[in-house]
């Protein structure tokens, strides 16, 4: 009876030894892919601070004092002179999209800051998201105006709008103003 039993528990261990052998050899192939990755990944950031390095020297630095005046300075000036600091804000207002988007690009190239694609869509998709909140809260306030037209079969006084738009401030700043 041994006799019969033995080679079927060697050939179940002879399985098993296979079987193990197969997990290790998979395990050694999926630690080589991962460090494989980790390698492209190390040269890519690499080549990444080459490329970054090599813009950053290629530009001159007056042409990099300008650039940079040219965005921080509305900031600069907005914290010695208020007043003018919100003119010229309002007057940045009036530009066109895709001289706002250009301008963003030329300063992340000039002072290259290395910005995927993906994260410039998100940049103007988030400002587009804020927007259009901005822009369905007045389209609220104005619909709310219309109903207490309505319901009080009158105009507003100024009182009563100056007290639903403080209401409304309040709703989305969470403090009095």
């Amino acid at each position: 009876m041994l006799a019969i039993i033995a080679p079927i528990i060697t050939a179940i261990g002879a399985a098993w030894n296979r079987y193990q052998e197969r997990k290790q050899a998979e395990h050694e192939t999926d630690i080589a892919i991962e460090n494989g990755k980790q390698r492209i990944i190390e040269q890519q950031i690499a080549n990444e601070h080459e490329l970054n390095t090599t813009r950053l020297k290629s530009t001159g630095k007056w042409f990099k004092y300008f650039t940079f005046f040219m965005w921080f300075g509305p900031f600069m000036i907005s914290w010695v002179f208020p007043e003018h600091g919100a003119q010229i804000f309002e007057n940045l207002k009036i530009l066109p999209d895709w001289y706002v988007q250009s301008c963003i690009a030329i300063m992340f190239t000039v002072w290259s800051i290395s910005v995927s694609k993906e994260t410039i869509q998100s940049i103007f998709h988030n400002l587009g998201k804020y927007l259009a909140g901005k822009r369905k809260v007045k389209l609220q306030r104005k619909v709310l105006f219309d109903i207490m037209r309505v319901a009080k079969q009158r105009p507003l006084s100024q009182a009563e709008v100056d007290m639903t738009d403080k209401a409304f401030d309040y709703i989305e700043n969470g403090k009095d103003e």
